[in-house]
């Protein structure tokens, strides 16, 4: 129990961070601290929200796309919270990367991290929905997800 307060307290002084680095327009000073801290805490879906909310603003004040090089770089996790951070790194610098937000998904589902996965999965739902051409595959994919982490009543819609 005192291990999980500690990485908890050590969660928070990222965040923290993360957030003041925002403010600042400090958008990949801010990524990172929120992913060092999602380290910590995997499954605070306060934080991954308010990455997603920097990853779009850093997108709309010019933030750059990563190479297929880097996307490739940041594709080999060795554990579910590796894959996880690293879809998410991805994510952060691109936040239309539909593959990465599957990785993630996927990883935090290996990893136990099921808010995370919902959050993820209502996001994906969401993006699939608004594309001209949803796909059935992700769709599928969300139903079996769903049901995986026990939101049926989501796995219907």
């Amino acid at each position: 129990m005192l291990k999980d307060a500690s990485a908890s307290a050590q969660a928070q002084e990222y965040f923290v961070k993360a957030h003041s680095a925002a403010e600042n327009n400090a958008y990949d000073e801010a990524i990172d601290a929120y992913l060092r801290g999602l380290r910590f805490s995997p499954d605070a879906v306060e934080a991954h929200a308010a990455l997603r909310k920097v990853a779009l603003h850093r997108r709309t004040h010019g933030g750059e796309n990563l190479t297929e090089l880097d996307i490739a770089a940041h594709s080999k996790g060795a554990t579910p919270l590796d894959r996880m951070l690293d879809a998410e790194y991805i994510l952060a610098q691109q936040p239309s990367h539909l593959a990465s937000a599957e990785g993630l998904l996927k990883a935090s589902i290996t990893g136990g991290y099921f808010k995370t996965a919902r959050w993820m999965a209502d996001l994906l739902f969401l993006a699939n929905k608004k594309c001209k051409r949803p796909s059935v595959e992700t769709y599928l994919f969300l139903k079996d997800t769903y049901l995986t982490i026990n939101a049926h009543s989501r796995a219907i819609l």
